[in-house]
């Protein structure tokens, strides 16, 4: 019952410091990284789904993200579409592509799905630079994207607490589906598929279906949280798309630990605020942290987030007994 409390209060805890931190945030600043740590805490978190839960190795997610922040400011720059008609296009987009790779690939070995994917997300930042009819601005990108607006209220850079307010609701909502999807039979059967595939067949899981369905609620939010990128920066280019961006994207889920549900989520908070520290030093940022994925990889995330939770376990036992404690005195 103890640890039961403790999964609930400890993730609640977390929910109310995010939500008053636009009160102790000392600048625009840091409003403004701390909406990058929740755009990519998102997308960590729904890359995680298909490689940590699902065993999909899916090299193509961020060409997901693309689809969803060119589709939204395409939409609303060339077609006049309200933004907020726009995110959810991006959201179904991105959705649809998961469902065009997934339908003729998802059958295939895991070697040939993630080249799959990886040509995927080439071929993707290929038509952005093509520039089709002038809509997506080649490699000068597009500027002045329309930004999320509810009366006077805007949602954009210049806004950044109505701003971080929308991203952290978009956020939550991200992971309270994801917690749902791998705590429910829907999760016990990805973690089958990947755990022991043969197994999971004979037990009547069908790989394909299954797999199908974690590739597309994946895509989904990886979509609407890069409309909501779209929007919220205000310009869109195939920086989205480069090697670095990758890299910290990589990094984050293999930091952050393959099969653990918060692990990229706090690697995504660390890894962009580290990213961003380490600005000053160009492109060798990117060479630290694909150091520190390497060394990750050779050490088992999974053994040092271990290693962790046995360390910090007295101090977060003393905390919880000070917090029933102080509970059962204060009650009637």
């Amino acid at each position: 019952m103890k640890m039961k409390r403790r999964k609930i209060v400890l993730p609640l805890l977390a929910v109310v410091v995010l939500a008053l931190v636009p009160t102790m945030a000392s600048s625009g600043y840091v409003l403004h990284l701390l909406v990058m740590c929740l755009i990519f805490a998102v997308v960590a978190s729904n890359w995680g789904l298909q490689v940590g839960y699902s065993g999909i190795y899916n090299f193509g997610h961020y060409g997901l993200f693309a689809i969803g922040a060119y589709t939204a400011a395409v939409l609303s720059m060339s077609f006049g579409v309200s933004p907020w008609i726009g995110m959810v296009a991006g959201a179904t987009a991105a959705a649809l592509a998961g469902l065009v790779i997934g339908l003729p690939t998802l059958r295939l070995k895991v070697i040939y799905f993630a080249l799959f994917t990886y040509s995927f997300q080439m071929l993707v930042y290929t038509f952005v630079m093509i520039n089709i009819g002038g809509l997506t601005g080649g490699s000068e990108g597009l500027h002045r994207i329309p930004s999320l607006q509810i009366g006077a209220m805007r949602f954009n850079h210049y806004s950044k607490v109505s701003a971080y307010y929308l991203a952290l609701a978009i956020f939550l909502l991200s992971t309270v589906v994801l917690y749902r999807v791998v705590h429910s039979r829907l999760g016990v059967a990805f973690k089958a598929l990947r755990d022991s595939y043969d197994y999971a067949i004979s037990r009547g899981i069908s790989p394909y279906r299954y797999k199908l369905v974690a590739v597309v609620i994946s895509a989904f939010f990886t979509g609407l949280i890069g409309a909501f990128y779209a929007y919220y920066i205000g310009a869109l280019g195939p920086t989205i798309l480069s090697w670095g961006i990758l890299i910290i994207g990589n990094a984050m889920l293999v930091i952050g630990g393959f099969g653990t549900f918060y692990g990229p989520i706090v690697a995504a908070f660390v890894l962009t605020v580290m990213a961003e520290s380490l600005s000053g030093l160009g492109a060798y940022r990117y060479i630290i942290i694909a150091s520190m994925m390497i060394a990750a990889l050779l050490m088992s995330p999974q053994e040092l987030w271990r290693r962790a939770c046995v360390v910090t376990a007295p101090l977060r036992t003393k905390w919880w007994e000070h917090f029933s404690n102080r509970k059962r005195s204060e009650a009637p």
